[in-house]
């Protein structure tokens, strides 16, 4: 919408299509601002009850602009802004609440801090050592080893 507002010659419609972008933008805010609460609060919750630490598997900052200032769908750049918020929600209440919190990455080794090798199937393998394992494992890995 914002580009058919730049394309637009009429004052009036171009205002009009500007102020429907930033409604529609502010709607977007609230909604994915309401399903971070809730699902921050439940994971916090769940923390408490069963005495564990928050692990968060951080994206590198790269990799997160590189996807945000991408050409991809807008469902990804809304998913990006939603992590985003997630992750700081989780850090305020988990701090609140005195709950270990950790930001791990995925794809940094954390006992020699070399890059983690991709291989197939999203299994990564460290090049310093033996250590092989599915992605998605990995900081919760390092976070047993850690506590």
């Amino acid at each position: 919408m914002e580009e058919r507002a730049a394309r637009e010659t009429g004052p009036v419609r171009r205002r009009r299509l500007e102020e429907r972008t930033r409604h529609l933008k502010s709607k977007r805010f609230r909604k994915i601002g309401g399903v971070v609460t809730q699902i921050a609060g439940e994971i916090v919750k769940l923390a408490m009850e069963y005495k564990a630490a928050v692990v968060v598997d951080k994206i590198e900052d790269e990799s997160y602009w590189e996807l945000r200032e991408g050409d991809g769908d807008g469902e990804k750049k809304h998913l990006l802004d939603g992590l985003g918020q997630l992750r700081k929600r989780l850090q305020e209440l988990a701090q609140w609440y005195g709950l270990p919190y950790l930001e791990l990455y995925s794809t940094v080794c954390l006992r020699y801090g070399a890059k983690l090798q991709e291989l197939k199937n999203r299994k990564t393998t460290c090049p310093s050592y033996s250590f092989n394992d599915h992605k998605d494992n990995i900081p919760s890995i390092w976070a047993k080893r850690r506590y």
